[in-house]
């Protein structure tokens, strides 16, 4: 009985640390996606402060026909 305990024992120990990489890599993963978010959010941004600078500065004009 004491060595089915054992095992018992070991199998949770090892279902624990599978849980717990799986927790952090999915934390890792999630972290990744908000900051490549958050990037892509600033480099849209930043495109779109530059046109509207280039267009009040008359770089481009609205139509030139």
């Amino acid at each position: 009985m004491s060595l089915l305990k054992g095992r018992l024992a070991a199998t949770d120990e090892k279902l624990k640390e599978i849980k717990d990489a799986r927790k952090a890599a999915d934390r890792k993963r999630r972290q990744a996606y908000k900051q490549s978010r958050a990037d892509r959010d600033r480099k849209i941004m930043l495109v779109g402060e530059a046109v509207l600078r280039r267009v009040d500065r008359g770089e481009w004009g609205v139509s030139r026909t």
